[in-house]
């Protein structure tokens, strides 16, 4: 969805409202740090144009976005944590709540090993994930191959 009327979008409206959190803004980017954050520098990359889908940008905005989240990646490696999850969600089933905004955006959130988002989530990973079985390998490949 592209919305040209923004104004009760937070994400569209935080460059102005929120200077203290605002990291950068570029031509067709704009990051800052996330609140509620997951972990310390928990960054939101976003466009500036409100767009909810991937597939809405242009070519040049989307080489933008993973650019600066390459970026920001970079940064916080160097700066503040070992590793990174990267996570661009699409969860149009959710409906607007205070934690979901329908503005695209990547989360780049830094990890250690065993931090409070492994402690939380990651060691109950096992038990939600299920193996890929024989049979359900055809019919996924045959919906997902590029």
């Amino acid at each position: 969805m592209v919305r040209a009327d923004n104004s009760s979008c937070p994400f569209c409206n935080i460059v102005g409202r929120e200077p203290e959190r605002l990291l950068a803004e570029k031509d067709n980017i704009v990051v800052f740090l996330a609140d509620p954050c997951l972990t310390h520098g928990h960054t939101l990359v976003i466009p500036k144009r409100h767009v909810t889908e991937l597939s809405h940008l242009t070519q040049e905005e989307f080489s933008d976005l993973w650019n600066v989240v390459e970026k920001v990646r970079e940064r916080i490696k160097n700066e503040i944590a070992l590793g990174c999850d990267i996570e661009c969600h699409y969860r149009p089933f959710k409906g607007a709540n205070s934690n979901e905004v329908e503005h695209l955006h990547v989360h780049v959130i830094p990890r250690e090993n065993e931090d409070v988002v492994y402690e939380k989530m990651g060691r109950h990973k096992s038990e939600v994930s299920d193996r890929l079985l024989d049979e359900n390998r055809k019919e996924l490949k045959e919906k997902l191959i590029l």
